[in-house]
């Protein structure tokens, strides 16, 4: 009787355990997910063509830098494309968990991840996760 009572108070401490392992792996999962990257999208018309790149890197808790780096070529009437330009910004955002949205703080841009799918979404413009 004796030994039975043994097992059992080891099988609760072993389910016991489990349990507190399953709660701390399904508390890790809720954390915040990592947005940091290399996002990359590219535009065209008729006038121009233009590629962009975001280099999203986490400052510290919720706050995030945005690099931006623009090259675009205007594309004159006989459909030649000009000499490419360049342009750079630096962004500062802040990542709001309640409502899954990262606001830019200077110009208010609302910045939104689709992370199973790699896509960064900053106002209506679509960016793919390269790394």
């Amino acid at each position: 009787m004796e030994t039975i009572i043994k097992n059992q108070s080891k099988n609760n401490l072993l389910f016991a355990f489990a349990v507190v392992l399953l709660i701390a792996f399904n508390g890790c999962s809720r954390l915040a997910p990592s947005f940091s990257g290399i996002y990359v999208n590219s535009a065209g018309s008729e006038a121009s063509v233009a590629y962009d790149t975001l280099i999203v890197k986490q400052v510290n808790g919720e706050n995030y830098n945005i690099h931006r780096k623009t090259r675009f070529s205007l594309i004159d009437d006989k459909g030649n494309t000009r000499k490419p330009q360049y342009e750079t910004e630096e962004w500062t955002a802040v990542y709001d968990p309640q409502t899954a949205i990262m606001t830019e703080r200077r110009n208010g841009k609302l910045i939104t991840f689709d992370i199973e799918k790699g896509i960064m979404t900053v106002s209506k413009r679509k960016y793919q996760r390269i790394k």
